[in-house]
Formats: C-alpha cells, sequence, structure tokens
C-alpha cells in the first residue's frame, strides 16, 4: 500500500504523514423505513430523528434518489467499521423505539456494509430467494454450488444495485440461502420419488 507523504515546507523533503489525522470518507446511506402497525406514520418520525440525531454530525446531504452523502472523519479503516458498525446500531434503536422496521445500507466506491443482525422477518421477506429466483438459478447451473453463488450476486445486486466482484454478506444471509437451496433440492428429489413410486405402483395393478 502507498504511503500517503507531504513536503516539509521548511526543508523540501517528504515526511510521513501523521497516522493520527483524520481522513474524510464520502459514504452513501440508504435508509428504508416501514412501521410495524397498519396506517401508523411513526415511520417519518423515526426519520425526522435519524437525521437529526444521526446523520447530521457527519454534515449530511440530501440526494434525490432518497439516500443520504455523508462525510466520516476517521484515521483507519477499523476505526470507520466501528463508527458506521455504532451508526447503525443507533439508527435501529431509533427505529425499534418508534415500533418501525428498518433497512440500512452503507456504502463507499466499494465497500458494501450489510447489517449484521438481520431480524427473521427481514430474512425471509429480503433475502430468502423467490420461486423465479430459483428457477431461473436452476436454468443457469447445474450444480448446487454454482446456483447458490448466483443467487449470493443476486441478492447482493438487489441490495446494492450494482454488480461487485467479490460479495461480502453477513453469515445469516448465507445460511438463509443455502438453507433454501438444500430445501428445494430435498422436495424436488422427494417429489420425483413419489412419482417414480406411483407409477410403479400403476404398473402393479395392471
Amino acid at each position: 500500500m502507498q504511503i500517503p507523504t507531504e513536503v516539509a515546507p521548511a526543508v523540501g523533503q517528504p515526511r510521513l504523514a501523521s497516522t493520527s489525522e483524520p481522513r474524510h470518507r464520502a459514504l452513501t446511506v440508504q435508509l428504508t423505513l416501514e412501521p410495524q402497525r397498519p396506517r401508523s406514520r411513526k415511520h417519518h418520525q423515526a426519520r425526522t430523528v435519524i437525521e437529526t440525531h444521526c446523520l447530521k454530525p457527519f454534515e449530511v446531504q440530501h440526494q434525490n434518489n432518497g439516500n443520504y452523502h455523508i462525510q466520516v472523519p476517521a484515521t483507519s479503516d477499523d476505526q470507520l467499521d466501528e463508527m458506521m458498525d455504532d451508526l447503525i446500531d443507533e439508527i435501529h434503536r431509533i427505529a425499534s423505539d418508534k415500533a418501525c422496521w428498518v433497512e440500512t445500507l452503507i456504502t463507499d466506491t466499494a465497500y458494501p456494509r450489510f447489517r449484521t443482525d438481520i431480524p427473521q422477518h427481514e430474512l425471509d421477506a429480503v433475502y430468502t430467494p423467490t420461486p423465479n429466483e430459483q428457477r431461473w438459478a436452476r436454468r443457469c447451473a447445474k450444480q448446487l454450488q454454482h446456483r447458490f453463488f448466483l443467487l449470493l450476486h443476486l441478492k447482493a445486486y438487489q441490495k446494492q444495485g450494482f454488480f461487485s466482484a467479490t460479495v461480502d454478506l453477513p453469515s445469516d444471509i448465507i445460511n438463509i440461502l443455502l438453507e433454501e437451496l438444500v430445501r428445494q433440492r430435498t422436495r424436488r428429489r422427494s417429489k420425483s420419488t413419489d412419482q417414480c413410486f406411483a407409477g410403479i405402483t400403476a404398473g402393479d395393478r395392471t
């Protein structure tokens, strides 16, 4: 990795930049809020509180597509990760206090950040492959492993809005994809066995 340098005016020689100086990172926050009760408007209240309490300290700018652009000062990637984990935790705490469900995705130019403690209802509704997605994966790939990676990239694309060379998803999402693939394969094999048995039985009766 290239170490940043800056010219020292007194002697005209390069010197190492101080590692304690924060570097501002431009990040995009995607925020989806839904009320837990029908016809409730608390998700609007939750968004207002999140904008004021969580995002405003990071010089938040509203984008035309409803997302937020923030500037985060961090001295290292580890500190940035810690700050964003705290931010996501606070967003979800506020949403919970307002009886809302929330999906949060924070991205920069290369690295998507998915929430790690995804509730079961969100896993079922957002990340479980639909029957159409399952059929598409079966048409594209015969091996289960290849179908898994196809669906993995598909679900990442649906959340990020772009394809990436590598996908880093929380283990809960990976597990639910694997479980659904294995369940579908077991169901199809069971159906095939039943049809075969029914054919044999019908032949015995004739």
